[in-house]
């Protein structure tokens, strides 16, 4: 078979190299064999075939002794909803992609290659709560008998999980890692072009983390108007039109009330408060090593709540959903307990001091249920 091949780089992806074939009548089976032929040339590569539809309809990558994929319309739809000759056996051109196979370990994140280590300080949220058998990379690299600035292949994820000793580690990207850890602890890292990085939980909400510019407001509801502050401007709107103009751009913050004065602040106050709150708590918990600017949570207290749970709480899985049995019986468990007195009793009594022994559980460490308990 007489035919041409045009070999280029792609533009914005030069790591793949494009063979573009064309002059004769390609069968899917000669295809196939050319491709295969291919991997069996360079067992270290991976190879897409694109064929020309309506478009250029991919295959998935394959590479070694895998069988070649080519795009068919059988695998998406049944047979009898296809025209005649939709899905051709016979093509006048097709195209071949060409890329080194990524590497089955990570760490790039610098000259030591420690981009794991720092997904495991995310997963177990602070320093202090890391094992100590992986509280430093360097620890990890000495179990794993790597070199210190040594990238962390895959195939040591197992040893790493018994390291840390309670955790299950998922690996998606170029390679795909599922572990069979049975640990509550469990976090998925995405491995692509050498970096291992984070994959957020998708069971749990992500505040949006965008800083918005405040505005502080007085709203009187008996003359129904509101007033508002922007740092620089005073204006004046009735109720209404203020609630239509609010967008996510800006971050409205209504004024404090004084209940022992029964008064409320003023504008220029509640600007400069919120200003003032938001420098000390991002000092005080620049301590903590987490740095919290609330102008980045809507000035919101309750959104960085959010934002600092799923921050530390990486590593737990989303929470089973709760059904109505469960839940009617939560209910019924918070509700109060039997009290009675029987006033002609005369003997031994005790008295419990239910108050302080709240503030003992509060000061533990807490634990959130996240499945069906097993009775």
């Amino acid at each position: 078979m007489v035919y041409s091949e045009n070999v280029c780089a792609l533009p914005t992806r030069l790591d793949i190299k494009k063979l573009q074939y064309s002059g004769a009548r390609f069968s899917r089976g000669a295809i196939a064999r050319l491709g295969q032929r291919l991997q069996s040339q360079y067992p270290t590569h991976k190879f897409q075939i694109l064929l020309p539809y309506e478009n250029w309809k991919p295959s998935g990558w394959t590479s070694g002794n895998e069988p070649v994929s080519l795009f068919s319309l059988l695998d998406h739809y049944d047979e009898a909803q296809l025209p005649d000759d939709a899905d051709p056996n016979y093509f006048k051109r097709f195209i071949i992609y060409i890329r080194d196979a990524p590497p089955a370990a990570g760490g790039y994140n610098g000259e030591l290659n420690d981009c794991l280590y720092e997904c495991l300080k995310y997963i177990y949220s602070t320093f202090s709560k890391m094992p100590k058998s992986i509280k430093k990379p360097e620890y990890i690299k000495k179990a794993l008998g790597l070199n210190r600035n040594a990238p962390i292949p895959v195939s040591c994820m197992d040893k790493v999980e018994q390291l840390a000793g309670s955790l299950a580690l998922n690996i998606v990207g170029d390679i795909t890692r599922i572990s069979k850890s049975k640990s509550d602890r469990c976090a998925t890292l995405i491995l692509s072009e050498g970096h291992y990085s984070l994959a957020l939980n998708p069971g749990r909400l992500h505040p949006n983390r965008k800083r918005n510019l405040p505005i502080v407001y007085h709203e009187d509801g008996v003359k129904n108007v509101v007033t508002i502050y922007n740092g620089k401007t005073v204006k004046s709107c009735v109720i209404g039109q203020f609630q239509k103009g609010k967008n996510s751009k800006r971050s409205f913050i209504p004024v404090e009330k004084n209940h022992k004065m029964e008064i409320y602040e003023t504008l220029e106050e509640a600007y400069q408060r919120i200003h003032e709150e938001r420098n000390v708590f991002l000092q005080v918990t620049k301590k903590f090593g987490l740095g919290i600017d609330l102008s980045y949570y809507n000035w919101s207290y309750k959104r960085t709540a959010l934002w600092l749970f799923e921050r530390l709480s990486v590593g737990i899985s989303a929470n089973d959903p709760l059904d109505l049995i469960e839940a009617e019986w939560l209910s019924d468990a918070i509700m109060g307990g039997l009290i009675w007195a029987d006033n002609e009793w005369k003997g031994y009594r005790r008295q419990y001091d239910a108050t302080s022994l709240y503030l003992s559980i509060q000061q533990s460490n807490a634990n959130f249920p996240i499945k069906q308990g097993k009775f």
